[in-house]
């Protein structure tokens, strides 16, 4: 893995390539899976959707997937794409998957369907074991009333999964779920960076929760009455992964290290320096994550960022490499103590020359 030269008066100069060719993120392209079978597209099949019109040559006027188009592009999502199902018989498993192949930052499931939106989070799941990771974001399962809020239950326990609430909105002069507008603006969401607290661009939502009571509901990306995003939530019940721009930069880490281990595998000797040069290049890497402007990992503690360590495993061939990071932590929570009471200045007084 690195190449020593020889120079003059007894030195020695080792170049060692550490970490230079890693280079893995997200874009910020969204599929939108859901109805269109009335126009020029074929069924399970991905298409690039330049505007409007496209999309009703491609689905149909009538087709909900051009109003959930409509939403995500007046919250800036810049590329989007479209798998039309068929509306009587819509086979989501096969959409998704078509869907995954496409690189996307999300995909967008553009029903209410318990088993459509399962089906998704099923193949997402799946294809994660493959390092094709991404996530999905639908509606939540059925219109929550106000004070119904703390008795809903995400349809599945997923940190690949975002529910939003309210269930619709109007978007754009149309009638589409509320997922439609949030999965556009999170498109646009640098990484690192969270939902909450952003506003978005609705006309009008079809439920309208005051901030004390959206606040309630839990493991769902919920907006208040006024068009701001309470948080960022994927349906996860474990806290470490219910936060969405947290678990974008552990996929981060993810397809980083893995980068650095396929330089490695096949290839280094399994010794105690080759495992050193592993740690050290997976922590060049990871470090790169750390020292961003913004970083990507801190501690808010003060505590280091990120660990590595490698060791032989139980054969000869294998390593065994225990890495931990921290997520970067935003400010969601800013208490103010203020203080009353007399305060006294000194003002006035000037020094002779």
């Amino acid at each position: 893995m690195s190449t020593s030269y020889d120079g003059s008066l007894g030195t020695t100069v080792n170049v060692i390539p550490r970490g230079a060719d890693v280079s893995v993120g997200f874009n910020s392209t969204i599929v939108l899976v859901g109805e269109g079978d009335s126009g020029t597209a074929d069924l399970q099949e991905g298409y690039f959707i330049e505007d409007t019109d496209d999309a009703e040559g491609l689905f149909g006027e009538e087709a909900p997937l051009v109003d959930a188009f409509g939403a995500a592009r007046a919250n800036g999502a810049p590329e989007i794409w479209g798998v039309p199902v068929d509306s009587t018989d819509p086979n989501y498993e096969a959409a998704v998957e078509t869907a995954v192949d496409l690189g996307p930052r999300y995909i967008y499931v553009d029903s209410e369907d318990d088993a459509d939106v399962n089906a998704a989070v099923g193949v997402v799941e799946d294809r994660a074991t493959d390092l094709d990771l991404t996530r999905v974001f639908a509606p939540i399962s059925e219109d929550v009333d106000v004070a119904d809020i703390g008795e809903y239950e995400p349809r599945a326990d997923s940190q690949r999964l975002v529910e939003v609430a309210p269930l619709t909105a109007t978007v754009a002069g149309a009638d589409t779920y509320m997922a439609a507008a949030i999965v556009g603006a999170a498109s646009t969401k640098p990484l690192g960076s969270s939902l909450a607290y952003d506003g978005v661009v609705v006309d009008e939502l079809g439920t309208e929760y005051r901030a004390s009571m959206a606040v309630d509901f839990e493991r769902v990306t919920a907006v208040t009455k006024d068009a701001e995003v309470v948080d960022g939530m994927t349906t996860s019940d474990e806290g470490a992964f219910s936060d969405i721009f947290q678990m974008e930069i552990v996929d981060t880490a993810i397809l980083g290290l893995d980068e650095v281990a396929q330089d490695y595998g096949g290839s280094e000797v399994n010794t105690p320096d080759g495992r050193a040069n592993l740690e050290s290049d997976m922590r060049i890497f990871l470090q790169s994550l750390a020292a961003q402007t913004p970083p990507l990992l801190a501690d808010a503690f003060g505590g280091d960022p990120f660990v590595v360590e490698a060791d032989v495993g139980g054969d000869a061939d294998e390593v065994i490499v225990t890495a931990g990071v921290n997520p970067v932590d935003v400010m969601k929570q800013i208490t103010i103590d203020l203080n009353i009471g007399r305060v006294t200045t000194l003002g006035g007084i000037e020094a002779d020359e």
